[in-house]
Order: C-alpha cells, then sequence, then structure tokens
C-alpha cells in the first residue's frame, strides 16, 4: 500500500489537508511542505530547488557541516576521556540545529524552541483544551523570532559574511523578484520555519537510528569501524568527499533510511482527486500447494500445512489481508485449482468466512467438486483473555484422502 500511495499514485497523494497548526505556522500554505499542490507550489520549489538546494549551494557549506561535526566529535572525546555517559539524542540535536542556524541565519543559537510540539489537528476542540492559544503564543514567538534576523541581515551595518547563507540569497530575491510569485516577508519567514524543522529532527533521527542499529549489530559495527580505519588511515579526520569511498558505511545509512524512513510518512498527504489503489483489496500466496485465513492466524496455518505435508497433503496458504473488499480473483483461483478450501480466521459467525461463502455462492463456485469449511470462533459469549483462551473451541478440521484417493474432510466440534 506504501508503494501504490508514495510512488505508483504519488501525483494524486501529493497535497496537503488544510490543517489549523499547520496553517499558523507555515504563514496559511505560504511555504513548501504544507502546501497544496498546484501553480504556487510548482514555483515555490522550482526556487528552493534551483537557488537553496542545488549541489553548488550545498557544497559551499560543506566547511560548516564539517566544523560543527569536529566539535561534537571532540566534545564525545572529553567525555570519553571523564568517563561520563553521553545523551546522543541531545548531542545529534544540538549539532543539527547548530548546522541548519548558521546554513540559513548565519549565526549559531541554543535550543529556540520546536515547531512540532504546536501543530493541533481539530480547530473546535484546541479552543477548549487551550492549544490554539498555545499555538498562537508560539507563534508569535516564532514570528518576532524571524524577524529579528531578518532585520539583521536587512541592517546596512551590518558586517559582510565570507559566505552569504540561505536568508541572504531569499532576501535577494525578494529585492529583484525574478519570479511571478512576489516574496514577502512571510514567505521568507514560511521557508525559513521549513528549513529548521526538515533539517533538524529528521538528520538527527536518522543518525541515532544508525547507531542503534549497529549497536544491536555487533557484526556491522565492526565491518563499519575496519572500513573508516582502512580508508582514512592516520588522516585523524573524515570529510564528506571521504564518505564517497566509504561503501559498507553509505550501505549502512541507506538500510537505516529503508528500515526508519524519517520523512516519507512525517507530513499528512491529500488526494488532488479521485483515485483506485489496486492494491489494497489484494490477498497473496504465502505456502503453495488451500488454505485461506484472515487475521493474525497466519503462523498456525503454515504450522498446520507443514504438519499436512507430513501426511503427504499438499496444502496452500493464503493471505486475504483485507476482508472488505475481498481478492475474488484470488478467491476464484483457489476454488478452481484445490479440492477443499478452508477459511480461518479471528472472528465469529457473519465475518470474512460469510463474506467468502457468498462470494463462492454467487459465483457458482460450490456446485463443483470443491468442498469449503470455515473455521472460527464459537458462537457463544467469549470473555476477555488470551488468544489461546478466546479460541478454545472452534470446530476441528481433519483433512484425509478416502479409498478413491479423494480429499475428505471431517469437522469435529
Amino acid at each position: 500500500m506504501a508503494k501504490e500511495i508514495l510512488k505508483t499514485h504519488d501525483l494524486e497523494f501529493c497535497s496537503r489537508p488544510v490543517l489549523t497548526g499547520q496553517q499558523k505556522l507555515s504563514y496559511n500554505g505560504l511555504d513548501l511542505a504544507f502546501s497544496r499542490y498546484d501553480a504556487y507550489w510548482r514555483e515555490m520549489r522550482k526556487i528552493c530547488v534551483v537557488h537553496l538546494l542545488s549541489s553548488i549551494r550545498v557544497q559551499s557549506f560543506s566547511p560548516i557541516r564539517e566544523e560543527e561535526v569536529s566539535h561534537m566529535i571532540e566534545k564525545i572525546f572529553i567525555s570519553a576521556l571523564d568517563s561520563e555517559p553521553l545523551n546522543l539524542t541531545e548531542a545529534m540535536m544540538s549539532l543539527t540545529s547548530t548546522i541548519i542556524c548558521r546554513i540559513a541565519f548565519g549565526k549559531s543559537y541554543e535550543d529556540g524552541g520546536s515547531e512540532k510540539n504546536y501543530f493541533p489537528y481539530m480547530g473546535w476542540v484546541d479552543r477548549l483544551t487551550g492549544l490554539a492559544r498555545r499555538l498562537e503564543k508560539n507563534f508569535k514567538e516564532f514570528d518576532a523570532f524571524y524577524q529579528q534576523i531578518i532585520d539583521e541581515h536587512l541592517d546596512p551595518n551590518r558586517s559582510m559574511p565570507e559566505h552569504e547563507d540561505i536568508l541572504d540569497i531569499l532576501l535577494q530575491i525578494y529585492k529583484d523578484r525574478p519570479y511571478k510569485t512576489q516574496l514577502t516577508f512571510d514567505h521568507i519567514k514560511a521557508i525559513l520555519m521549513n528549513i529548521f524543522v526538515a533539517g533538524t529532527d529528521t538528520s538527527a533521527a536518522t543518525v541515532i537510528w544508525a547507531m542503534c542499529f549497529l549497536m544491536k549489530n555487533p557484526e556491522a559495527l565492526k565491518k563499519v569501524q575496519e572500513e573508516v580505519r582502512t580508508v582514512i588511515g592516520n588522516k585523524g579526520f573524515v570529510n564528506e568527499y571521504d564518505v564517497e569511498q566509504l561503501c559498507y558505511l553509505k550501505a549502512v545509512v541507506k538500510e537505516t533510511m529503508r528500515l526508519q524512513p524519517t520523512a516519507p510518512l512525517l507530513i499528512p498527504r491529500e488526494t488532488t482527486e479521485k483515485c483506485k489503489i489496486d492494491g489494497l483489496a489484494r490477498g497473496e500466496w504465502l505456502e503453495r500447494g488451500a488454505g485461506w485465513r484472515y487475521g493474525t492466524v497466519v503462523q498456525g496455518c503454515i504450522k498446520a500445512a507443514k504438519l499436512l505435508e507430513e501426511k503427504g497433503i499438499t496444502a496452500t496458504v493464503a493471505d486475504a489481508r483485507f476482508c472488505k473488499p475481498l481478492d475474488g480473483e484470488l478467491i476464484r483461483q483457489l476454488a478452481q485449482e484445490h479440492e477443499v478450501l478452508i477459511t480461518v480466521e479471528e472472528g465469529s459467525i457473519g465475518g470474512f468466512s460469510s463474506h467468502v461463502s457468498h462470494f463462492l455462492s454467487l459465483n457458482g463456485l460450490l456446485d463443483g467438486k470443491i468442498k469449503w469449511r470455515p473455521m472460527l470462533l464459537p458462537d457463544r459469549y467469549i470473555d476477555h483473555g488470551s488468544q489461546t483462551d478466546q479460541i478454545d473451541g472452534p470446530p476441528r478440521v481433519d483433512l484425509f484422502y478416502n479409498s478413491q484417493g479423494h480429499l475428505e474432510l471431517m469437522i469435529a466440534h
């Protein structure tokens, strides 16, 4: 389903919903991350890609990144010498915040709060809980912070920095007005908010997850250490150009981003038009060989299939995945290719098995050789309890070959 939404139908799912907190902190959708997908978003994306995120621009900020990483490593080294514990989360958040502030504003700033704590979704509920008041208060604080930075950059007596920061670039676009969309201070503040939020938590979270995975996998950790020591040698430090030679380390980072993606599912999505997700109602074959299961009983079905195999009976295990709508194509295939079909679910009468029975009967699939039986919870009151206690009592289905070599069922209640 993730592939269907994020790749196959990405264009249909690329817009953003209008939510209270996001609209407030993004100056009514003037930013890039929370604005709706339209001509305005495309032009803002063009401005950011061409002027802020080009490869040349990103490389120009490499001295800042290397300097701040060096400072963090020095702090870790001092803590190790003093045998003091280090909070990696705090260290990484400090690192990413400082790097982003220097790149975006040209100055280092200590913790100035986080927008992520002030994103209430339901306006009327927020009024009752006081979140809207907190949101307004924090919006004013952030707005004053952004305005102060803008005023400092517009000060004619300001000493010119060695390198332009992102705010310098945005202010130059504001003065030149080369695009159809005329940038205002609100546009600039909204983009600065995106840069700060997107560049701090996400980067820090990825590094922290990578370290957690390496600590839980000592063999992988050892390989990374050996690769760094082999490639870097006695150089004493690793710069960004050296990373291209660290193939195993890059593989670790990619695997971390695959297992714990911090960005793709972070921001809510909204469809721009009606869309049918083909993969949503599809079942899947798990063990070919006919069992059709729904719910959390898949491991039990696979185990049962292996026990049947020991008796010379080849069984198929298929996972329905979704109860509604049913994957009619797969049900039809199972019924036509097998003598026996058993539906297994953690539900009572009237659930998944009933849907399958309805489909089989309407499509004439029960008129031939197929023998179909449901395995479900007994039709009685069931107390709260463990899974074992709740499923104790459903009918038992035994399969065996009769004297003519046909597969037969015996139901034991």
